[in-house]
């Protein structure tokens, strides 16, 4: 429990930190020859928002950004048809299944946005494809996974499935905590499907800690 505590801490001190930086930036976005001209003005128009938006949250974060829209099934969501990348400090990768059950221009409208939301935050505490790899506590995902997740959820009122924790996560951010740093060598198993049927089980449990967090300290989100 002194862990779980000690976690709790330093996921209030992280928010505290992104909460007072901030940012103004180009954005570029490199999109796939096969999607269609709506769908690419759906998809500017979407950036040209979020783009807008988050330069008002972090207004002083200097830094080009590109974002990459891409037709590719691999690694993709299979309950949304999507899913988001933090490549590098300034690249955010964005994947839709091209033979998805829900319809292309349903995915970027549902979830393109919070996309975008989510892995923004990761940049702006660093925590990317380049760099998360460094770390030697699995805890250190869970709870960036959890604050980025937070941070969608209360910037663009996103209902992630990975946000919605059981009664009992505590038991799951115990074992998590118990995790060799070896653990980022079955980064799949914790974070998006268990052998034993338990899905984003790092994600759900990064979200309680952050949500806990919240409340101890009492910092208004919006």
């Amino acid at each position: 429990m002194k862990r779980i505590s000690l976690i709790i801490l330093a996921t209030l001190l992280f928010f505290k930190s992104y909460c007072t930086t901030a940012q103004n930036i180009p954005w570029t976005i490199t999109i796939s020859d096969s999607i269609s001209e709506n769908t690419r003005n759906l998809i500017f128009e979407i950036t040209s928002e979020a783009q807008k938006e988050l330069q008002e949250i972090f207004p002083d974060v200097h830094r080009p950004m590109q974002v990459i829209i891409s037709l590719d099934s691999a690694g993709t969501i299979a309950e949304t048809g999507n899913a988001g990348f933090p490549l590098s400090l300034s690249a955010i990768s964005f994947k839709i299944h091209p033979n998805h059950p829900i319809d292309m221009d349903s995915i970027i409208s549902r979830y393109y946005k919070a996309t975008l939301y989510h892995e923004y935050n990761h940049i702006v505490r660093g925590w990317t494809a380049e760099s998360s790899w460094q770390s030697n506590d699995f805890m250190d995902a869970v709870v960036a996974e959890g604050l980025a997740t937070i941070f969608e959820v209360q910037f663009t009122h996103s209902k992630p499935l990975w946000s919605a924790y059981p009664q009992y996560v505590e038991n799951w951010v115990i074992e998590l905590i118990k995790l060799p740093p070896s653990a980022y060598r079955e980064y799949g198993k914790w974070m998006f499907e268990h052998p034993d049927g338990r899905k984003w089980i790092g994600y759900k449990a990064g979200t309680y800690i952050v949500e806990k967090a919240l409340k101890k300290s009492g910092i208004p989100l919006e």
